[in-house]
């Protein structure tokens, strides 16, 4: 069975209707007004730490990072720097590397902990922290030296597969 255009009966839209469809989407723009501003918001959002913290992080990120580049900024890591600092108090830094899934760069992130000095002992001097390392990452030359003068690294934690497999170079 076909139907011809003079069987179908579409509502046509008269004068009161296209006007009363019009401000119906004028309200529903102004209810959504509010919304759609702090959407935009929430992707520029302020400043988490003041200038004080990022100026310490940033002198925090040149004292353990070499001189020279470490490597290319990019998709995987944004710094370029062996380490990251990413908080002061405890000391919290990454570890970032490319790491290819079926030829697309997703990245690969490790997190350092330096755990607070334990309460027992006595030996005095400065001892290096221990460090808790989650998610490891391929360990090279560069980040060995900078974790080695970080501190000791006493747990290893690998929440999966693709992290377990750079755990025994840690």
């Amino acid at each position: 069975m076909t139907l011809s255009t003079t069987q179908l009966r579409l509502p046509s839209l008269r004068g009161a209707s296209i006007l009363s469809l019009s401000l119906s989407l004028l309200l529903l723009l102004l209810l959504l007004y509010p919304i759609a501003i702090s959407v935009v918001a929430a992707f520029d959002p302020p400043s988490v730490f003041p200038v004080s913290t990022r100026q310490a992080l940033l002198q925090k990120s040149k004292e353990i990072n070499p001189a020279q580049q470490y490597t290319a900024a990019g998709w995987s890591n944004r710094a370029a720097t062996v380490l990251t600092p990413q908080h002061l108090d405890p000391d919290v830094y990454t570890a970032d590397r490319p790491f290819y899934w079926n030829g697309i760069d997703v990245g690969c992130r490790c997190t350092v902990v330096a755990l607070p000095p334990s309460s027992g002992g006595g030996g005095g001097g400065t001892k290096k922290p221990d460090l808790w390392v989650h998610s490891p990452v391929g360990l090279d030359g560069p980040l060995l030296k900078a974790i080695s003068e970080l501190g000791n690294v006493k747990y290893v934690v690998s929440p999966n597969y693709e992290h377990v497999k750079f755990a025994p170079q840690w």
